[in-house]
């Protein structure tokens, strides 16, 4: 049975590398399964089908049982290679033809509350870090960025005048964010008067992506909020924070 796995992902080399590393996954979990059991592919029936998927739906792993959406996949590979047999003559009939196996449902996207959003945004706008992490949520928040696009930003990305940061539009808002930063923090933050990125850490050197991601982790504690998260969530209540005063500096 290995072999035959081996042929059948030799066919499909032009997917990419993660695609084919989990068909070589679940070639050796389907080939243990049938060598415990004793099967040959030219025996392989529909019940015996089932009592693999029973098989793969409860044998917990390291992490505990596979999630539906894991199923899925060990399920639908082991079928594009049930397909592949047939095709090649190496097996009469595919045993999972008509076989529904049920793509499990998205799981539903998280989204904030108005005073979760506001709890995140209470960032200390007295110090130079706090002006700057300021800065960075609301980058994460109304322009979707994520760290390693907010570590690679310039001085020369930003355009407070044309309200623009790498030709997208800035709300009046983070722009203000954005200048109070310029104007209060980065000065403080630097030490080498030639460095052209604009987020800066405690150091005076360029952000890395690790800490620009630790900004949004240390400011919502407990709920461990993704960028994106963020993002959906400052649209949801997008009007309602712009029509906010900015607090005096």
């Amino acid at each position: 049975m290995k072999d035959l796995f081996e042929q059948h992902i030799a066919d499909r080399q032009d997917e990419q590398p993660g695609t084919l590393e989990r068909r070589r996954y679940w070639a050796r979990v389907f080939s243990a399964y049938c060598h415990k059991h004793g099967l040959t592919l030219e025996q392989l029936t529909r019940e015996q089908l089932e009592s693999y998927l029973e098989a793969l739906q409860w044998t917990p792993g390291p992490r505990g049982l596979p999630s539906p959406s894991t199923v899925y996949q060990g399920m639908s590979m082991l079928r594009r290679f049930l397909c592949w047999a047939v095709s090649r003559g190496l097996l009469a009939s595919d045993p999972t033809a008509g076989w529904v196996f049920g793509r499990p449902l998205r799981r539903e996207k998280q989204l904030l509350s108005r005073s979760q959003l506001e709890a995140i945004f209470q960032s200390p706008l007295s110090t130079p870090v706090g002006l700057r992490d300021r800065a960075i949520l609301g980058l994460f928040a109304e322009m979707g960025l994520y760290g390693t696009d907010c570590s690679a930003l310039n001085l020369a990305d930003l355009d407070l005048v044309g309200y623009r940061i790498r030709q997208l539009r800035l709300s009046a808002h983070l722009a203000e964010h954005l200048h109070r930063y310029l104007k209060s923090a980065r000065p403080a933050l630097l030490t080498n008067p030639s460095e052209k990125a604009l987020l800066l850490t405690r150091f005076g050197g360029r952000i890395p992506p690790a800490t620009v991601d630790s900004v949004l982790i240390r400011h919502s504690p407990g709920n461990r909020v993704s960028p994106s998260t963020l993002h959906r969530s400052w649209l949801a209540h997008r009007e309602a924070f712009l029509s906010r005063r900015l607090p005096e500096s």
